[in-house]
């Protein structure tokens, strides 16, 4: 689809926590709600409301596990409306030891 922007990646991870990285990968890229107050000068709340917070980006994780290793692979596909959200998160991850298998913006 033209409107979205795409990368997928891969990360190994022990097997043993395949489960609750897919779990925080996706939770992390999922939106939550924040408490969000504002204070006047003498300190007391003049609004308080609850706010949603989200990056941007939409994050689906598989796991392909394999018999002769230790190690599973997490196949994390990215997609956002907003390219620099998923730069910057591609660039983390990257950082963090993912590998890089794809993204539309470099054809």
């Amino acid at each position: 689809m033209k409107d979205f922007h795409e990368a997928v990646l891969t990360l190994k991870v022990p097997t043993s926590l395949a489960g609750a990285y897919k779990k925080a990968i996706e939770d992390e890229n999922s939106r939550y709600f924040v408490k969000n107050e504002l204070k006047d000068s003498n300190g007391d709340v003049t609004l308080s409301e609850i706010k949603p917070v989200w990056n941007g980006n939409h994050v689906s994780v598989d796991i392909v596990e394999s018999l002769q290793e230790p190690e599973s692979t997490l196949k994390i596909a990215m997609i956002s409306h907003t390219l620099p959200n998923l730069q910057q998160s591609v660039k983390w991850y990257e950082t963090n030891g993912a590998r890089v298998v794809s993204k539309s913006w470099e054809k």
